[in-house]
């Protein structure tokens, strides 16, 4: 019983037994042992000073776990109280006979908690107060304040309140009101672990926040956990909690207090508390002092931005800010921290894979590139531009093949969720980008962009780069041969500048890369490949490979927004590693016309050709999504 005192109760087998004349006590909180019912004494009965909030029964460690529970319910309704020790609630009926006297009812066997032998280890409970609960397990005991919260909860009340709120005009977009309702009618029916899969750029962010703002509001949950894998993304989040108006001309921070990066518990007022998963691990497992760290109620929803996170496939390419070196190291702590709360779990991903829906189920709603793309809320892409050159300099070559559609041709979906992320390569990626690290090569890409992308032109470039001294050699290369092409005798410091997990207060650079003039050029290995909103950014330039699709989805998203401010109809993919030939078959980041260009009169005559209803509607959509895009309207 000592990680029931550890959590804040009064436990001892011996002299806290009923039979010694251990009583609940105001103030208090007590586990008395052997308390009576009418079929037997329970082991324990949890009081909450003199109320009764739950009983514990525990066995020999032999024993599956989740069949000791329903001895412990057998317990919970049989109990003998004095009306003073039962809650306000009291009793939970559900059409039995003998109701239930107690809200919780808990089972152990001792044994530490173990997702892989989940039935003969843990603490197994399940809040008795609607018959639709089912059992769980967690690796550490409520505290006494955890489940006082619990029982503050009203969840038919809330249900009933959620239901009734609209969302207001104009404040979410059509599709984010519908990723919303849908997250909330699988609450609503119980579902605990909860997957929405929208693509990079279409808000995913501004959803989470009217979401969190609505579940909040409706006091379905008292705090939420907003998880991330990285401080960046972190401090993105922060800032759009303080900015994002929502009623009365408040913003998020303003109506629900939140807990930073820089905080390891949240105060009492705190309802959202921003952090990393590598910062939870510490609080969980390495903080000393028991009372610094949080209880399994602590948080009681958890929102995972970024879920997939099946780009650490990569590990070879990671920032030093990236503590962890593997798929499976990452997933190992990234569990520990969705197993350790007692919470609903909502992953929110662009880039869905095998690997999230495996922890968080078949998602619940999906929203991809090529339909944002049609209805006019990201921007298309040309097909890329190879820069074959800078591999032969490099001495690279691949034999060339044709492109294989897997796409469906009319609806440009491609199931993604059961693909795994890693990409089976007939080369080795370390050795393929090492090769591509040579002044031969980087000089050949930089000859290339400086003549396709002259300063002058609106939009800003992203450069990805396999290691962070090719990225220093990059800056150097780029910036000579502007020098060179465009007769420049100094090219501005700040045109052209690296951004990795070595710069110096790396997100000071990218506040000025998204909003300042300059830099124009950005070079980067891991660091902006994922969740930073630079809307401006035109051109992506590719020199380096990766075998992780939704490393390849990720970093094609970060040129998808759109930026009305500088005219942007599309962006451009410079390849000069041939990646997209690679990966393109597993990826529904391509795009919806692939030819931008194409006249009026081709559609008209293309439709008129069409063989039959199906296939005019398809150019037909074709025709308006060119047409949206160029802001041209036909009748």
């Amino acid at each position: 019983m000592a990680q029931l005192m550890e959590m804040g109760w009064e436990a001892d087998s011996t002299s806290l037994r009923y039979s010694h004349g251990a009583r609940p006590e105001a103030g208090k909180n007590r586990a008395i042992a052997e308390w009576p019912t009418a079929s037997g004494p329970v082991d324990y009965a949890l009081f909450v000073g003199l109320i009764c909030v739950g009983v514990i029964e525990a066995k020999r460690e032999a024993l599956d776990v989740p069949g000791v529970l329903v001895q412990a319910r057998r317990y919970a309704q049989d109990i003998k109280l004095d009306p003073e020790n039962l809650h306000a609630d009291a009793p939970w009926t559900h059409g039995l006979e003998n109701p239930f006297r107690v809200p919780f009812i808990f089972a152990t066997n001792s044994r530490p908690y173990v997702r892989q032998w989940k039935n003969k280890s843990g603490i197994w409970h399940c809040d008795m107060r609607q018959a639709s609960n089912k059992p769980d397990a967690i690796s550490q005991w409520f505290s006494p304040q955890d489940l006082l919260q619990k029982l503050k909860t009203n969840v038919d009340a809330t249900a009933k309140g959620l239901a009734e709120d609209s969302f207001g005009k104009g404040k979410l977009r059509p599709y984010q009101e519908e990723a919303v309702y849908s997250i909330e009618e699988a609450i609503s029916k119980g579902q605990k672990d909860i997957l929405i899969s929208m693509a990079t750029g279409t808000g995913k962010t501004r959803t989470a926040i009217a979401l969190m703002y609505r579940l909040l509001k409706h006091s379905r949950f008292h705090r939420i956990l907003f998880l991330v894998d990285r401080r960046a993304l972190g401090k993105q989040t922060e800032d759009a909690l303080e900015t994002t108006e929502l009623e009365g001309l408040l913003n998020f921070a303003q109506i629900y207090g939140v807990a930073g990066l820089g905080q390891k518990l949240p105060e009492a007022e705190q309802r959202v508390q921003v952090a990393t998963v590598q910062s939870m691990i510490a609080r969980i497992e390495g903080e000393e002092d028991v009372s610094a760290r949080p209880t399994p109620g602590t948080y009681d929803c958890i929102i995972v931005d970024e879920a997939h996170r099946g780009y650490t496939l990569d590990a070879d390419l990671k920032e030093s800010e990236i503590s962890f070196r593997s798929l499976e190291d990452y997933q190992s702590a990234y569990r520990q921290v969705l197993d350790y709360f007692d919470a609903v779990r909502i992953a929110l991903t662009a880039t869905p894979a095998l690997h999230t829906r495996e922890i968080f189920g078949h998602p619940v709603y999906h929203y991809g590139y090529r339909q944002a793309v049609i209805e006019g809320y990201l921007i298309d892409h040309l097909p890329p531009r190879r820069i074959t050159t800078a591999l032969a300099e490099a001495g690279i070559h691949f034999d060339g093949g044709e492109e294989v559609e897997i796409l469906d041709r009319k609806t440009g979906q491609l199931d993604l969720f059961e693909l795994p992320d890693d990409v089976e390569l007939d080369y080795d990626l370390a050795q393929f980008n090492s090769k591509v690290y040579s002044e031969n090569f980087n000089r050949a890409v930089c000859q290339a962009l400086a003549r396709e992308i002259p300063p002058s032109k609106p939009g800003k470039t992203l450069i990805f780069a396999a290691r962070d001294d090719m990225a220093d050699d990059i800056v150097r290369l780029l910036v000579e041969e502007l020098q060179d092409e465009y007769g420049i005798d100094e090219v501005p410091a700040a045109m052209v500048q690296k951004i990795t997990g070595k710069t110096d207060k790396p997100q000071d650079h990218i506040l000025r890369f998204k909003n300042d003039a300059l830099p124009k050029y950005v070079v980067t290995v891991d660091l902006l490949t994922t969740g930073i909103d630079v809307p401006s950014i035109c051109n992506l330039v590719f020199m380096r490979r990766v075998k992780s699709r939704i490393l390849y989805d990720q970093m094609i998203g970060r040129a998808t927004r759109l930026c009305p401010d500088i005219g942007k109809e599309h962006f451009k993919i410079y390849d000069a590693v041939d990646v997209y030939a690679e990966l393109q078959e597993m990826s529904d980041m391509r795009p919806v016309v692939t030819k931008p260009d194409l006249s009026l009169g081709q559609l008209v005559t293309d439709l008129f050709n069409a063989p039959d209803d199906e296939d005019r509607d398809w150019v037909a959509g074709a025709g308006y999504r060119q047409n949206a895009q160029s802001g041209r309207s036909y009748r």
